[in-house]
């Protein structure tokens, strides 16, 4: 653990880009709406239903507070205030461009349906990999196809930042709740597996860090992580995984957010809290047999079900 921050090393594997355009293709053709891009804004339409698809970044400091506001006002009528963290949270995370907000409003500048991204450095290759954290939107306007909107905003800012940057895109990751999953499936997000020495097959732990010091001893809430890799493939090493947990890990304890802790120690704790997290993973999936990780889908996973009660073992969820 000693080496938890980014790293480079490997080579770069540009066939990556080539599958994130065909992803991106993908959405375009699902897409219930045509897009337009004047003055650097974007606009989906939809016979006389007009939006903006806007990336929020940071700008002055009264822009910064006013979209920090708008957002965490809308996220906390989504989640809850619980959920959120503070406005001050969301403006420094703005300021220091440390992930993505994009939004979609109305004509009147309402915002409708916001996605959390991140464009992150694999800890341990020179890709990167594109965090999809959650996204949101209204209930009374969930049947208009924002999600894949988004997704393909997001899609297309990872793309333009790993080139620019002359990176590849390792995967589509992110943790995830049990009611979203068919949702990320359809996005070509499964969930991952291993099978036990004793051949019952088991949810790798997802975690959730600590957000802050105050809930840094609390038991953590249990998450789903959900992947695609940029190559499809289904089954990969522990090593691998290994890497994408900590570097999502990472990203809870990125020192750019240590300022916002009221003291050294705070920041410690969450830190060593964090650490502590990603060794009980490690320790788990050192039970995988032969150090492999399949990923599964929901129907994917029932069909394994079926295949496993058959001789005589289960499958175990994370949670």
């Amino acid at each position: 653990m000693d080496n938890f921050v980014p790293g480079s090393g490997d080579p770069i594997f540009h066939e990556s880009h080539v599958n994130m355009e065909r992803f991106i293709n993908e959405f375009k053709k699902r897409s219930r709406y045509s897009r337009s891009l004047e003055d650097g804004k974007t606009t989906i339409t939809n016979g006389e239903s007009h939006y903006l698809v806007e990336r929020i970044t940071s700008g002055r400091k009264t822009e910064n507070k006013k979209a920090a506001r708008e957002v965490h006002s809308f996220l906390d009528q989504i989640f809850g205030e619980d959920e959120m963290g503070d406005k001050e949270e969301f403006e420094h995370a703005i300021k220091n461009g440390i992930f993505d907000f994009t939004t979609i409003r109305d004509e009147k500048g309402e915002i409708l349906s916001v996605i959390c991204s991140q464009n992150v450095d694999s800890l341990k290759s020179s890709d990167q990999m594109l965090a999809i954290w959650y996204i949101a939107t209204k209930e009374d306007q969930q049947s208009k196809g924002f999600a894949l909107e988004l997704y393909q905003s997001v899609y297309e800012t990872a793309l333009a930042d790993a080139r620019n940057n002359g990176k590849g895109i390792s995967a589509v990751v992110g943790e995830a709740v049990d009611e979203v999953e068919g949702y990320l499936n359809k996005m070509g997000r499964r969930r991952t597996y291993f099978y036990n020495q004793v051949g019952d097959l088991v949810e790798i732990p997802f975690p959730q860090p600590p957000i802050d010091a105050s809930t840094a001893d609390e038991k953590p809430p249990e998450e789903h992580l959900m992947i695609r890799f940029l190559d499809e493939k289904k089954e990969c090493s522990v090593e691998e995984i290994l890497d994408i947990i900590k570097t999502l890990f990472y990203q809870y304890i990125d020192p750019r957010y240590d300022e916002l802790y009221d003291s050294k120690k705070e920041a410690d704790a969450v830190k060593k809290r964090t650490k502590a997290l990603f060794e009980e993973v490690k320790k788990k999936l050192s039970e995988a047999h032969e150090g492999k990780v399949i990923l599964l889908s929901a129907d994917e996973r029932e069909e394994k079900r079926k295949e496993l009660e058959k001789s005589g073992h289960n499958i175990i969820e994370a949670g």
